[in-house]
């Protein structure tokens, strides 16, 4: 029974048949073997993004600051099509900054998640996020790429340069506050 051989396989290569009649009078004629390349494989069903989170407060509103705090990332499983499992698949994180082409961030986790670690900027960014499932026979889906998300950086202001000037009656201060951030309104 050939349904029973190929259901549930992830086969690849040829099947060979064979093909052999007998008639009334009981004789018995065989063809010639003929081959037919299969490929069973199917990608896995695409994974989907169900949470980008890891905002930092800063005055009362919520950033994604990437110097400050990681970003926490999560998807649906992928399951391989051949088995109703998700068993066996692989995930990589793939991201594109400002629009670009796409780069592997981190590949072979085999949970879905990631933490995305705090990294040094210096400039504003916006960055888009997608999943790649691989089933054990390396065929891939792709997830619909994340909304964008911008993260920023940012150090709090630093005071230097303090100068006291003193005299019998009264002391004058003076120093230089600096701001290194990409959120302009801070």
């Amino acid at each position: 029974d050939i349904q029973a051989l190929v259901s549930s396989s992830s086969y690849t290569g040829s099947l060979t048949f064979t093909l052999s009649t007998k008639n009334a009078y009981g004789t018995t004629k065989t063809s010639s073997q003929k081959s037919v390349a299969v490929d069973l494989r199917v990608a896995p069903t695409a994974s989907s993004i169900t949470a980008v989170t890891g905002t930092y407060s800063i005055k009362g509103q919520e950033y994604f600051v990437i110097n400050r705090r990681e970003l926490q990332l999560s998807w649906t499983a992928a399951v391989d099509q051949n088995t109703g499992s998700s068993a066996g698949i692989t995930y990589s994180v793939q991201v594109s900054v400002n629009n670009g082409a796409w780069s592997t961030e981190i590949s072979d986790l085999t949970s879905p998640a990631y933490t995305y670690a705090p990294r040094s900027i210096s400039s504003a960014q916006n960055i888009k996020f997608r999943i790649m499932a691989k089933t054990s026979y390396n065929m891939t889906s792709y997830s619909e790429a994340s909304n964008t998300y911008t993260l920023h950086y940012y150090n709090p202001p630093v005071m230097s340069d303090l100068i006291v000037d003193r005299d019998v009656d009264k002391y004058a201060l003076t120093w230089k506050c600096s701001k290194d951030s990409s959120l302009s309104n801070i």
